[in-house]
């Protein structure tokens, strides 16, 4: 396949160091405790800036956003180390990271954010204090139905209909992403387990819209009490989901996992996502990662043809 190690380096010129860019997870039960506490104070201050919406985003990391430059490497997660490159901003609780040269002290992820500038679209992206490069990893595209072609000089991301969501070349010994547009092009979905059925505030979302009259009574996920003004289909490249419940004053889209096992699936949750697979051919129909609480964002999902 050419040259497509899970550890890329360079050498920026004589007496520099090797930049090691794929930084894996690692399990802080296996870290000297003492030594993460010293991170965790250290990060602690920042931390609670950072996740302030009266901060000053700018006054916060100086680092040059309109000149970053992301590298595409094999294995571990999108991170940066450059706050001015994120928004959406929620927290991550006691998630770590270490080089793949496994030297050094571990390097906490205090963040989890979205990336939108320089041809560089990209969610789910951990900010991680004191990492100097920033990476797009290939491994989390495995769950996305984003499939890699890569050679010796270059590489590019496709979806399934051909698409190409990204491209790269090498440049020095790295490959380089000239461009990347993996975000959300619509409105977030969450999938949940507290919500009795899928459901929306944003009407314009659904199609074959069938009102209902007069309104019913829904518990949303936060608890509080709506009503159900009618139901439609959801239906764009990464969402094909039928029987979605239109509540207005609802801010935030919800899958049910209630109504997904009702349907004849099944979801399967771990600490980093979920997957939804069809029961009656076990074939995998969606995924959605971790963002915060007990809300999954989807990357994609497909059920309306569950027949």
């Amino acid at each position: 396949m050419g040259k497509s190690e899970a550890t890329p380096t360079a050498t920026k010129g004589e007496g520099e160091k090797v930049m090691v860019l794929t930084m894996l997870e690692v399990d802080p039960a296996t870290e000297d405790p003492d030594l993460l506490d010293a991170i965790r104070k250290k990060n602690s201050a920042a931390l609670t800036s950072i996740l302030d919406p009266r901060g000053d985003l700018s006054a916060k990391d100086s680092s040059n956003a309109a000149a970053a430059v992301w590298y595409f490497v094999m294995n571990g997660h999108h991170i940066t180390g450059n706050l001015n490159l994120l928004t959406d901003l929620t927290p991550v609780c006691d998630r770590w990271v270490r080089s793949l040269i496994g030297t050094g002290p571990p390097m906490q992820v205090c963040a989890r954010g979205s990336v939108n500038c320089n041809g560089i679209k990209l969610d789910d992206v951990w900010y991680v204090p004191g990492v100097t490069v920033n990476m797009v990893a290939g491994a989390p595209f495995s769950n996305q139905e984003i499939s890699l072609t890569l050679d010796r000089s270059a590489f590019s991301l496709k979806r399934p209909d051909g698409t190409v969501v990204g491209k790269g070349c090498v440049k020095g010994n790295l490959y380089e992403v000239d461009f990347l547009d993996i975000s959300s092009t619509t409105a977030p979905w969450y999938i949940v387990s507290n919500a009795a059925e899928h459901m929306t505030g944003d009407l314009h979302l659904l199609s074959n819209f069938t009102p209902t009259q007069p309104g019913r009574p829904v518990r949303t996920h936060t608890g509080g009490m709506l009503q159900v003004r009618g139901k439609g289909s959801l239906s764009s490249t990464q969402l094909s989901i039928p029987s979605v419940s239109y509540v207005p004053g609802l801010t935030e889209n919800i899958i049910s996992v209630t109504q997904l096992t009702h349907s004849g699936f099944s979801v399967a949750f771990s600490p980093h996502g979920c997957t939804i697979t069809r029961n009656r051919d076990g074939k995998t129909v969606g995924s959605a990662y971790h963002a915060g609480g007990q809300l999954y964002r989807l990357d994609y999902l497909r059920v309306a043809d569950n027949k």
